[in-house]
């Protein structure tokens, strides 16, 4: 829910009217409220959707009861009844029925890091300390809600749900950020942005300023703290049933808190198994439950949402998404998204199932995003397993070359030898090697290389895939004042599917599962709890969710004048090489790019976007 703005500024000046405008940018987060907050040298905003506590005792920003403490929070916090109690026991009243005043008031009584500790959920929150006159900015273990926070030259911090609030004209491009999205990252790596000036909260992270603004950061959790030797031991001991038991047992219990709220809770579905159970489970709980769908012509999965609809007799509403909408959406999405959405070709027909949703009215949607990096759910993920045998003959033949004198290594050298492979290492600020070795190092428990690998490739997408899939979901859903929610992030989920040993996510199989890993079922433990709770979508092959823009026709002038052209240097008689000589589906890439540079860094309009998109691009 919601959105937060801010500034601390140690000089005091005037900040409610610049406050009020940053506010007014993200005022679709909060469609229902708005309140602004001015103590001292803080001011503090947020836009409100009301799910949790309809009436004005959940307004904010809020101050705790001692006065102390002020907040302004996005999110949920599923487990607010157990801070409820934590402070009962201390005497201490709350009187809302919602999140924030439990959270405000477990802070206040038993400090940031102990509350962090504590909570379960998805937040972004800013916390002032009155008595300190420190500012602490904290957000979720997974990053699922967004922060940002810049340093101005004037002195004062801001801090903001969303980028857009924070850049002016005087930011610049990062550009190793950009070169690090087209070489392929889904998003710019730790706390780097694609603007030099703005920095985003990790996941799992506090930022607190002292009064002269000194930054210290703290990583309270990271999603390889999952990882556990006694519960990877006590797993690899289970039977498969006791596995697929407890599986069952921690995703119902997810679902249980992930659908907590005042207001109405739609489903979203694809066709596949993860939206499918996490639709079934919350259909045991809520009878009238209501399912929406993106039926993406060309690559439709309509079929399987309406049988699975049939089968836990629930109403489907579907939304079409056609080649004119890819091309007329997607300067709206890129405006709400922040980011070329080069590896999310299915943005589109989530902003427009999004908007679906909430023109029924609701503003709270489960979706099974989470399951496919934890259980290891990819086509390719799974393929690895046929792969590794021709690796390694690979591997082999080009080493017996290599021991021919100077010739070996010319001729065949190895890819992670070859300059470009250096170069690209470099450009990505080396942050893969980094993970790689943290990777290594969060499984050194496990005994078995070729297990280690499994485990490490799960916690990489988690970290890596995830954020990407959690920011369109919670970018181009809030878009409509609609909030996406994910049972297959509980923790009890993510510690038990970090920690399973591989043979209960990719197992081999008679039958001919899919065409792109025949005879192996991938996610086998997420799919044996879904037979239990409907069969109909638990032997499905996943397909594609989304459109294609690797079949978009450009005209050079596309890129006159633009991004790429003045990030590459390229005169605008070479233009043309850009569009000729690239493949498919980097063209396709560019031209997100070069949409993004326009909104962002040329500051254009979505209209005048929407305008010079469709001068010069169509689909072929």
């Amino acid at each position: 829910m919601c959105g937060i703005v801010g500034i601390v500024d140690p000089k005091g000046r005037a900040q409610e009217r610049e406050l009020r405008e940053m506010s007014r940018l993200i005022a679709y987060r909060g469609p229902d409220g708005d309140g602004v907050t001015l103590q001292g040298p803080v001011a503090f905003g947020h836009r409100r959707l009301t799910i949790l506590d309809l009436t004005q005792r959940g307004h904010q920003p809020m101050t705790s009861a001692n006065g102390r403490f002020l907040i302004t929070y996005n999110g949920e916090i599923y487990n607010f009844a157990a801070l409820r109690s934590d402070l009962i026991e201390r005497g201490i009243p709350v009187g809302s029925t919602g999140d924030t005043e439990p959270l405000l008031e477990h802070i206040a009584a038993f400090g940031l890091d102990a509350t962090l500790a504590k909570i379960e959920g998805m937040f972004a929150f800013a916390v002032w300390d009155r008595e300190r006159e420190s500012l602490a900015l904290a957000r979720d273990r997974h990053g699922i809600k967004p922060l940002y926070y810049k340093r101005g030259g004037d002195g004062a911090l801001r801090f903001a749900s969303e980028m857009k609030c924070l850049v002016d004209g005087g930011s610049q491009v990062d550009r190793s950020s950009l070169h690090s999205m087209i070489l392929g990252l889904h998003f710019p790596p730790g706390h780097h942005t694609l603007f030099t000036d703005v920095r985003s909260v990790e996941p799992g992270t506090t930022v607190t300023f002292d009064r002269d603004l000194r930054e210290t950061q703290r990583s309270f959790f990271r999603v390889r703290d999952f990882a556990s030797p006694a519960l990877y031991q006590e797993l690899d001991a289970c039977s498969a049933t006791q596995v697929v038991d407890r599986l069952d047992t921690a995703l119902q219990r997810s679902t249980d808190l992930h659908i907590i709220s005042d207001v109405p809770v739609a489903s979203l579905i694809s066709g596949g198994i993860d939206s499918a159970l996490v639709s079934a489970l919350a259909r045991q709980r809520i009878p009238d439950l209501q399912l929406f769908h993106a039926d993406v012509l060309g690559a439709s999965e309509r079929h399987g949402a309406e049988e699975f609809a049939r089968a836990i007799g629930c109403e489907l509403h579907t939304v079409e998404v056609d080649d004119g909408d890819l091309l007329q959406y997607a300067p709206e999405v890129t405006y709400h998204f922040e980011h070329p959405f080069v590896q999310l070709t299915n943005a589109v027909p989530f902003y427009l199932v999004s908007r679906l949703v909430a023109r029924q009215g609701y503003k709270v949607l489960l979706t099974g995003e989470g399951s496919d990096e934890y259980f290891l759910g990819y086509a390719k993920v799974a393929a690895r397993q046929y792969l590794r045998g021709l690796e390694r003959v690979k591997g082999g033949a080009r080493r017996l070359f290599h021991r021919i004198p100077v010739v070996g290594r010319t001729v065949w050298p190895s890819p992670d030898e070859t300059v470009p492979h250096q170069i690209a290492r470099l450009l990505l600020r080396y942050e893969l090697d980094e993970r790689a070795e943290r990777g290594a190092s969060t499984f050194a428990h496990v005994a078995n290389m070729r297990e280690r690998d499994w485990m490490t490739l799960a916690l990489h997408m988690a970290t890596d895939t995830l954020p990407s899939l959690l920011a369109r979901n919670d970018r181009l859903a809030m878009a409509w004042g609609l909030e996406s929610r994910f049972p297959f992030l509980g923790h009890d989920v993510a510690a038990l599917a970090l920690n399973l040993p591989s043979r209960f996510k990719v197992r081999p199989s008679l039958r001919f599962h899919d065409r792109n890993h025949p005879f192996l079922v991938d996610k086998w433990a997420v799919r044996q709890v879904g037979l239990r709770h409907v069969p109909v979508a638990a032997r499905r092959a996943k397909t594609v969710f989304g459109g294609d823009y690797d079949r978009v026709q450009v005209e050079p002038e596309l890129f006159a004048d633009g991004l790429l052209a003045d990030l590459y240097g390229l005169p605008r008689e070479r233009l043309h090489h850009l569009v000729e000589s690239t493949p498919p589906a980097l063209r396709g890439k560019l031209v997100l790019f070069e949409l993004w540079g326009r909104l962002f860094a040329m500051g254009r309009s979505v209209a005048e976007a929407q305008t010079w998109l469709r001068k010069h691009v169509r689909m072929g």
